[in-house]
């Protein structure tokens, strides 16, 4: 069998979508909740234990082998890299869809 991580090819194991007109209307939210997942991709990479007793309480698990397993197995995928830079990347972002994309020069005129 082979096992994607160990190949290192990149790919999206989790990705995250909303619709432009919530990025839009609430960037502050959109960017508090990338900067939170950032921090928390950076914390799995750091802070082991920490993770384990944020997953056994929510997850109810004590078993130190089932929480090895999960985590060793979720690692792997998981960006080590991951920085969120405030502003810019969310402009440009929006600047790239007005270029592919008539509806969200809509959604930018109706906030002017």
């Amino acid at each position: 069998m082979i096992y994607g991580p160990d190949l290192k090819i990149p790919y999206a194991a989790t990705a995250f979508v909303t619709k432009r007109s919530v990025i839009a209307k609430r960037p502050q939210v959109i960017g508090n909740f990338m900067r939170a997942m950032a921090e928390t991709a950076k914390l799995m990479h750091t802070d082991r234990e920490f993770v384990y007793k944020v997953l056994g309480k929510y997850l109810r698990i004590a078993d130190r082998k089932v929480l090895d397993s999960a985590y060793n197995a979720e690692i792997k995928a998981l960006e080590p890299r991951l920085v969120i830079k405030t502003g810019i990347a969310c402009k440009r972002s929006s600047m790239s869809w007005r270029q592919t994309d008539a509806r969200s020069e809509e959604t930018s005129n109706r906030r002017s």
